[in-house]
């Protein structure tokens, strides 16, 4: 653990091309990185790399080449964590919503005070009575989005709502920076409202602020479309 910021430590890397400034190290927290596979990764943080004693450590020697029967694995507890995730999967699906409440399918969708944006993320299969441990949603940038806006994120319907603040975005990127703030409240207070498996989520985006964020739409490329990701158990 490092302190408040990154108490599940940290993850870092060097970019390659950081055009027009120098190339510099990009800081991400561990558990941005931890949850986002499956299985999960481990977040320990009760080793200190600068304890001497920890450093002083005798390595373990290699193991032996084996030379009898090949060895069985370890036995290894399955996480109670399951993955469930959906995309857009229409043109309709997402954009800003004109007057007349029907959504302006474009090659993005802008994030901006002037209208709300909405996503719509079909057939989503997660068990109704499931508990959920964190929702996210995943844009890919497009264009050059700066200045200052925070989204709120909510059901289309109303209901909770999260906000978010995102950093400015380079075209093409997707990653933490275009990761929302967890959303597993919004998303559990829609079960609880008629959801059924395989329904539609529907989410609504409402900006304040003079700047924006522009991300690909299902029209721009389907594959760069934005994506909802869930993780959830069905454990007490």
């Amino acid at each position: 653990g490092l302190g408040p910021s990154f108490p599940k430590g940290l993850f870092v890397v060097q970019d390659g091309d950081n055009e027009p400034d120098e190339n510099n190290f990009k800081v991400v927290p561990w558990e941005t990185v931890a949850r986002s596979t499956n299985p999960l990764l481990m977040m320990e943080t009760g080793w200190n790399p600068r304890d001497e004693n920890a450093r002083d450590l005798p390595r373990a020697p290699l193991p032996a080449v084996p030379t009898g029967p090949t060895p069985q694995p370890a036995a290894v507890s399955p996480s109670p964590w399951s993955m469930a995730g959906a995309s857009v999967a229409a043109a309709e699906d997402d954009g800003m919503v004109t007057g007349d409440g029907s959504v302006d399918a474009g090659d993005t969708i802008v994030m901006v005070a002037s209208a709300p944006a909405l996503l719509r993320f079909s057939d989503l299969q997660v068990p109704l009575d499931a508990m959920l441990r964190r929702a996210h949603v995943t844009f890919t940038a497009s264009g050059e989005s700066d200045g200052q806006v925070v989204l709120t994120i909510s059901g289309a319907a109303g209901g909770a709502s999260v906000t978010w603040a995102p950093a400015a975005w380079d075209d093409g990127d997707s990653g933490p920076y275009q990761q929302t703030p967890d959303l597993s409240r919004v998303i559990e207070d829609m079960m609880v409202q008629g959801w059924e498996p395989g329904d539609p989520i529907t989410l609504e985006m409402t900006a304040a602020g003079a700047g924006h964020r522009s991300a690909v739409s299902f029209d721009g490329s389907p594959r760069a479309a934005p994506t909802l990701t869930l993780e959830y158990t069905m454990e007490g």
